[in-house]
C-alpha cells in the first residue's frame, strides 16, 4: 500500500491523478473514498460492531426490508436484494458495504465536509479496480451468500438520485480483516492525505462549491435545500457538516 502526503495545491492534485489515470490498461480503473482519517476501510456494521457484525447484518438488513417497502419506488427490482441493500446503504443503515465513487470530487467532498480537522486530517484513499475483483450483482447472487469473495467491488443499479448523482460504488465485505490490511488487495490501495497546515478546510470547500460539488448537488431533496438555504446566511459549522464515513 502507497501512502503520499499532498502539500501543494489541489491542482497538482488532479494533475497528479490524472496522469496515473492514462498509465492504466485496459479494463483498468480508479475508485476514490473520502475518508474523515479516523480507522481503517472497514464498513460501519463491522466498526461498530467487530466480532459479530456480519453475523447479524443480515438480519438487521431483512428488518430494514420488511419496514422500507412502503416507501421505496415499486419501478425497482426488489427481487434483486442488492437493490435494496444499495438503497438501504445509502440512507444510513449499517451494512458489509463500503461507500466508494469514481469521481475525485465526490471523494473531496466527503473527505472535507466529513473532518472539521478535530481528528489527524482529511484523507482520500484509491483503489485500482480491474475485472479480477469487479462482479455483477444479480438477484441470483445473496449478499449475504457469496462463494467469490476475491470480487467484491460492484456499481449499483441508477436506483435514485443519490447513487447517480454520488457516481457510487460499493465494495462488499465477506471478513472482517480492513480492506487496507488484506495482503490480497493492499497493493491496489494508495492513501492520500492532507495535513492540517496545508489546505484549510474552508479553502477545500470553496474550491468544491466553485465545481458545483456541494450538499445539495449530492444530496438532492427538501432537506438539502433547507441546508443550503442555511449556508447563505450563517455560518455552515452551526449546522454540522460532519458526514460520517458509511
Amino acid at each position: 500500500m502507497k501512502e503520499r502526503k499532498i502539500i501543494t495545491a489541489f491542482e497538482k492534485l488532479l494533475e497528479g491523478l490524472y496522469l496515473e489515470k492514462k498509465e492504466l490498461n485496459e479494463g483498468e480503473f480508479f475508485l476514490y473514498r473520502g475518508h474523515n482519517g479516523n480507522g481503517d476501510l472497514i464498513p460501519k456494521i463491522l466498526r461498530e460492531n467487530p466480532k459479530n457484525g456480519l453475523e447479524i447484518d443480515e438480519k438487521v438488513f431483512y428488518s430494514f426490508k420488511n419496514r422500507a417497502y412502503p416507501y421505496i419506488d415499486k419501478n425497482i427490482n426488489l427481487d434483486n436484494e442488492w437493490n435494496m441493500l444499495s438503497l438501504a446503504q445509502h440512507h444510513g443503515l449499517k451494512t458489509r458495504l463500503l461507500d466508494w465513487t469514481d469521481n475525485l470530487l465526490v471523494a473531496m467532498f466527503f473527505a472535507f465536509y466529513g473532518n472539521p480537522f478535530n481528528t489527524k486530517g482529511p484523507e482520500i484513499w484509491k483503489l485500482k479496480v480491474d475485472n479480477e475483483i469487479v462482479f455483477i450483482p444479480n438477484e441470483n447472487n445473496s449478499p449475504f451468500k457469496r462463494s467469490d469473495t476475491k470480487k467484491i467491488v460492484f456499481k449499483p443499479n441508477s436506483i435514485n438520485e443519490r447513487i447517480v448523482l454520488q457516481s457510487a460504488w460499493f465494495t462488499v465485505h465477506n471478513e472482517t480483516t480492513p480492506l487496507n490490511l488484506n495482503l490480497f488487495y493492499k497493493s491496489r490501495l494508495e492513501r492520500i492525505y492532507f495535513a492540517k497546515t496545508d489546505f484549510s478546510r474552508k479553502k477545500a470547500i470553496e474550491f468544491l462549491e466553485m465545481l458545483n460539488i456541494q450538499h445539495h448537488t449530492l444530496f438532492p431533496g427538501l432537506s438539502s435545500i433547507c441546508n443550503n438555504s442555511n449556508n447563505q446566511y450563517f455560518e455552515p459549522e452551526k449546522f454540522g457538516f460532519n458526514y460520517q464515513p458509511r
